[in-house]
């Protein structure tokens, strides 16, 4: 195992697995239309763990070979700007950190709770929402997830322990099964970008799978899916009409939209007021500033994320 790895959100959402499908699944719903709702990450964790109560121990790798590749990690050299963690469904913890002495102090990696805390505030909500579409995605297609195979990437701002935010680039694999086919460890490789983070930068999260190294188009697809169709963003038909219209003629006015659409003015205003406060509460960290924003930036954001590519019109 040679591979480097990573993780996405409480060691839980984005690959981790679960026989109880069904009843997982409904509990998904419910957190996802909740989850603006949990006050503390603790809460969240607490609600999240109830997912994985059939969790047994670890069956592949063995505690050697456990061992084994942690020794190999350990020997790795030049490992500027990376640093690597394992963490555990089993007891929801921290069980190997490498090289993260660099860039955190000791208090930072008690849990995966405080590990999330240093995710910069403003990108939590969508990392979490982001977390729970991973999560949904692979119980829909454990019959494939794979470990040191599927990669799972997602890119956003972290803090230091210079206290300030870097763009990270994390990498995850999936590294220990139990016995059920879940997943018990997974091992997740991060690199700090050199590009610092700035507060009046609102760049969307990246996220997408890959197979072997090499970006997967209907993978990431069907995670995007489960983020954007299963998630808050959800139009209905005459507000996707009028963002349709927008995106394809910018330059028209709402008199004009309303004129193609046989509406009156007052009508399209309205919804284009509610696409901004469906992106507001689905993207709260672009839209939910003081800063004025307009349909065109929705748009923009949109084109950015390739929602467009994977939502039908």
């Amino acid at each position: 195992m040679t591979q480097k790895t990573e993780n996405s959100f409480l060691c839980l959402s984005l690959i981790f697995t679960h026989d109880k499908h069904d009843g997982a699944l409904s509990k998904l719903k419910f957190l996802i239309k909740n989850i603006r709702n949990f006050r503390t990450l603790q809460q969240f964790d607490d609600y999240l763990w109830e997912l994985f109560k059939d969790i047994t121990e670890t069956v592949t790798p063995s505690p050697l070979e456990l061992e084994a590749f942690y020794e190999e990690v350990r020997s790795r050299k030049n490992l500027n700007g990376q640093f690597f963690l394992v963490m555990s469904t089993i007891d929801n913890g921290i069980h190997f950190h490498w090289n993260t002495e660099r860039y955190f102090n000791s208090s930072d990696l008690k849990s995966d709770l405080s590990f999330l805390e240093m995710i910069h505030p403003d990108y939590l909500t969508d990392y979490l929402q982001w977390g729970i579409a991973g999560y949904a995605f692979v119980l829909e297609n454990k019959h494939i997830i794979e470990p040191f195979k599927h990669i799972f990437r997602m890119i956003y701002p972290i803090r230091l322990k210079n206290n300030q935010y870097y763009w990270v680039q994390m990498e995850i694999f999936v590294l220990g099964l139990d016995k059920n086919g879940n997943v018990t460890y997974h091992f997740n490789t991060y690199t700090i970008l050199s590009k610092p983070f700035f507060e009046k930068e609102k760049s969307a999260i990246i996220v997408d799978v890959s197979i072997e190294g090499l970006r997967d188009e209907d993978l990431t697809k069907e995670l995007k899916k489960w983020r954007f169709t299963k998630q808050p963003f959800v139009l209905t038909k005459s507000q996707r009409q009028v963002l349709y219209i927008k995106r394809k003629q910018p330059n028209l006015t709402n008199a004009a939209i309303a004129a193609l659409l046989n509406k009156d003015k007052e009508t399209v205003d309205t919804q284009n007021k509610q696409i901004l406060a469906k992106a507001k509460e689905s993207f709260p960290s672009y839209f939910d500033t003081t800063e004025k924003r307009t349909v065109t930036d929705v748009i923009e954001f949109l084109e950015e994320l390739s929602y467009f590519r994977y939502t039908e019109w």
